[in-house]
């Protein structure tokens, strides 16, 4: 449903705004979404941390965003990490 939802608004906001208008609101989403992901992260292991409960997982996927993020990756969603991970063995 959210998924239907974002492309009607992406097509009505291509009819009345134009394609470059399209284009930087998406940037902004992703942007946000980048921002978002990296917060929920961190806050669960902070609730981890203070239940004093291991979440070696989750610690380990909050260290490859944050990472993935330095290295350009920000944008992109946690998929890509595969990618990442073959751009860093090829240094």
């Amino acid at each position: 449903m959210a998924e239907e939802t974002l492309k009607v608004y992406c097509k009505t906001a291509a009819e009345t705004t134009g394609e470059n208008a399209l284009s930087e609101a998406l940037q902004t989403m992703s942007k946000k979404a980048e921002e978002v992901a990296g917060q929920d992260l961190g806050l669960a292991q902070n609730a981890a941390t203070a239940m004093k409960s291991p979440t070696p997982m989750g610690s380990l996927a909050h260290q490859m965003y944050r990472t993935m993020t330095n290295h350009g990756y920000g944008g992109k969603d946690f998929s890509s990490a595969f990618m990442f991970l073959q751009d860093q063995k090829k240094k």
